[in-house]
């Protein structure tokens, strides 16, 4: 029973080696490896072999996720037990030239209907006239998740 246990083994190891190299190549992901590339490398990689010796998370926060891309949340996604993650961000904030475009972006990973949003509109950190100033510089671009200061009425 045994060598035959280790013949299907072998099998099923050689056709997941012939899959995983076919879609690798088809990616273009046999040569030096950009960050993107070596990201979806390891998610392909994953998917076909898992991850065995990496422990799994039991929670993730994310800070300043706007500058975050869908693949990177992705390969986040391998390491992190059901799906459970705090991410927190400011879509006026956003440094790099693929960063999520809108929240609803993330959807497409996660299940969208256990996913609770919070709008944070107030301002705890700056005094208004700071809030002031960088709403009018951020409006000109979008009127999308304008801060409100703490202090209303001065």
């Amino acid at each position: 029973m045994s060598a035959l246990k280790s013949e299907l083994v072998s099998k099923r190891n050689s056709i997941l080696k012939d899959h995983f190299d076919v879609i690798t190549a088809e990616y273009g992901l046999t040569e030096f490896l950009g960050y993107k590339q070596a990201l979806l490398y390891l998610i392909i990689y994953h998917d076909f072999y898992g991850f065995k010796k990496n422990q799994m998370y039991e929670y993730c926060v994310i800070d300043e996720a706007q500058d975050m891309s869908l693949i990177e949340l992705l390969y986040l996604q391998k390491m992190v037990v059901k799906n459970r993650f705090c991410i927190i961000g400011d879509l006026n904030q956003n440094l790099h030239n693929n960063p999520l475009s809108s929240w609803e972006d993330i959807y497409q990973l996660f299940d969208g209907t256990k996913i609770t949003t919070f709008l944070l509109e107030t301002n705890y950190r700056s005094t208004k006239n700071i809030v002031d100033f960088a709403n009018g510089i951020i409006s000109r671009f979008t009127n999308l998740y304008l801060s409100k200061s703490i202090v209303t009425g001065k």
